[in-house]
Order: C-alpha cells, then structure tokens, then sequence
C-alpha cells in the first residue's frame, strides 16, 4: 500500500508538471514567433489553458486518492488528532486505513508505542 501512495501522488505531481510544461512550451514557442519575425504583425498565437487546466484539475484526484491512505506500521497505535478539537475518537491499529482526505492527516499523528 506504501507503493500504491506513492505511485498516485508521482502520478498527481506527473499531472501537474504535465500542465507546467505545456504551457512552458507555447511560451517558448512565441518567444521563437518573436525572433523570427521582423517585419510585420506577429502570427496568432493561442495559449493552450483548456488542456493544461484539465490536467492540473485531473491531477487533484489522484493526489487526494494517495492522502486518503493512512499507514500505520506495527507494533504501534495511532492516535487521530485534530488542529481545532484536539484527539479524536477512535484509535487507528496497525493496518492500512482509509481517511477522508481533508477531514484527516493522512499519517496518524501520534504513534504510541505499545508497552513490552
């Protein structure tokens, strides 16, 4: 499951560096327009901003898919916490667990070793 986590936020940061480099791209191609043309307007020229959001909202879902995983190595507990009301209810016991992905850390917050 450590695997899968990271694959879907490689695969959300591929996602977005997807959307960067396509917008670099048509940058770069109107800089070379530029320097090519001396004489006259400069050719039309459009941004692709439909297919770079897409991609940077498309990459949102796996990023929350992989922050969704909570992992909690053996031989330990984990203790949910939050910011504003302090420990949760519920202990998270050596495992995989699904978390919703903003109600929650994705990494317990406090793992408690078990006494020998």
């Amino acid at each position: 499951m450590t695997i899968l986590r990271y694959l879907l936020f490689a695969m959300g940061a591929g996602l977005m560096a997807g959307a960067f480099i396509i917008l670099a791209w048509d940058l770069y191609e109107v800089q070379r327009a530029r320097k090519r043309t001396t004489e006259g307007p400069l050719p039309p020229f459009r941004f692709r901003w439909a297919l770079a959001g897409r991609l940077a909202a498309l990459s949102i879902v796996p990023w929350l898919a992989g922050s969704s995983i909570a992992l909690v190595p053996s031989g330990t507990a984990g203790v949910r916490i939050n910011q504003f009301t302090g420990t949760r209810p519920g202990t998270l016991y050596p495992g995989v667990h699904w978390v919703a992905p903003g109600g929650a850390p994705p990494e317990p917050a406090c793992i408690c070793r078990r006494p020998p």
